[in-house]
């Protein structure tokens, strides 16, 4: 263990463990993007994003709808205006 922590204080075992720390994060993002692709993880995202498109759609066509229903009508609004008097 004190052998690794001192080659690695040193300039010139500096170097070549960068080079595998970089070499390490390409390896994962490489594997990750292919491991991402094979379970289909892209087309879930995007099935999910049209879902959330489409309940917004449907959930405002019923508040419409609702709004609709439930708005009072011309001749209640004047029965109401009459026996409020």
């Amino acid at each position: 263990m004190n052998i690794i922590i001192l080659q690695a204080t040193d300039v010139g075992g500096i170097i070549p463990l960068l080079i595998l720390l970089a070499l390490s994060i390409a390896i994962f993002l490489i594997l990750r993007s292919v491991v991402l692709w094979y379970l289909k993880v892209d087309k879930i995202i995007e099935n999910q994003q049209k879902q959330i498109v489409q309940q917004q759609t449907i959930i405002d066509g019923l508040a419409g709808l609702y709004k609709s229903v439930n708005k009072p009508s011309d001749s209640e609004e004047r029965n109401d205006n009459v026996e409020g008097v």
